[in-house]
């Protein structure tokens, strides 16, 4: 089986996006620190799992994150969910700013380009 394994510069890309992405938030309660922020565009890109947890005679719904390791996901996933990251940060957190500045931007602090 052919495999496209994952970029580390794509992977820095994520976390730069993360960070610069936590550092323009204006209340940070919702998100103390960037792998909190981290968590949550697991969820809200669809990357977790769904079960039922039955407590004290309630079901309950339990998203849980998946992993974004090398080792549990491949390049391709990794690039769909990073596009996925940049829409709902664009949408819901740099209002006024494009994907494509926001790439820009990315790739000067990472140092893929000047």
């Amino acid at each position: 089986t052919l495999r496209r394994p994952r970029n580390l510069k794509h992977h820095r890309l994520f976390w730069a996006l993360a960070s610069l992405c936590w550092e323009q938030m204006d209340n940070l309660d919702d998100y103390p620190s960037v792998e909190d922020l981290v968590t949550e565009l697991k969820i809200v890109t669809g990357h977790y799992t769904k079960r039922f947890v039955n407590l004290d005679g309630k079901r309950y719904t339990v998203l849980t994150p998946k992993s974004i390791s090398f080792a549990s996901m491949e390049q391709p996933a990794f690039e769909e969910f990073f596009e996925k990251c940049c829409q709902w940060i664009v949408a819901n957190v740099l209002p006024g700013v494009t994907q494509e500045e926001l790439r820009d931007e990315l790739e000067v602090m990472v140092g893929i380009r000047d």
